[in-house]
């Protein structure tokens, strides 16, 4: 899973190598977290198009979820599990998951109410199974380090991406890197040049 605003980092084959070692690559930690808390799941959200908007229309939304949080509090009838929504996933694991929605319908009912439920979702249904023990860090790097994040990739993160990075999540070799906009063509010119070999 990957964004329109991410863009590789690495060679195809040396990601077709790691590809190969039977991991799965996405971020996992039992949650609640402190960037994921509780209240994500245990509380009732309706989906909004943006939620930074003022519009009316998104006030009402947000007006109507506080005063619910005030009388309506969900169990979660499993461990949890969150982390990003970045991965990338064998055919197995996503047979797996798509199993497991199919025969247990608690984990639609439980994350179709729930604040960015792609943090979780994936998440906790392989954190609750066989395929935990082959969870590894995701593919992709991205620098949460300034006020309004991720930050656009500069020049100054290519010396970083040569080698390998620590995130919330932990230490590892990213293959991808976010984000990128209409401005980086100089950044993904040198990032052809040294960490793909790829004068074009």
């Amino acid at each position: 899973l990957l964004s329109g605003v991410d863009f590789p980092v690495r060679s195809f084959s040396d990601l077709k190598k790691e590809l190969s070692n039977g991991y799965e690559f996405i971020n996992l930690f039992e949650g609640p977290t402190i960037t994921k808390p509780i209240s994500r799941f245990d509380r009732y959200y309706f989906e909004l198009e943006n939620r930074r908007s003022t519009g009316i229309k998104n006030k009402l939304v947000r007006g109507s979820e506080k005063l619910l949080h005030l009388f309506a509090k969900r169990s979660i009838p499993f461990k949890l599990y969150v982390g990003s929504n970045w991965f990338a996933l064998s055919r197995n694991a996503i047979g797996y998951i798509l199993k497991v929605i199919q025969e247990d319908k608690r984990y639609e009912k439980l994350f179709k109410w729930s604040l960015c439920p792609d943090e979780a979702f994936f998440q906790t249904i392989l954190g609750n199974s066989p395929f935990k023990e082959k969870c590894r860090h995701n593919l992709t790097y991205a620098d949460w380090s300034v006020p309004c994040p991720p930050a656009i990739i500069t020049k100054e993160h290519i010396e970083k991406l040569k080698g390998k990075v620590e995130d919330g999540y932990g230490v590892f070799e990213p293959y991808f890197a976010r984000k990128f906009n209409d401005q980086s063509s100089e950044v993904v010119a040198r990032i052809k040049m040294e960490l793909l070999n790829n004068p074009v």
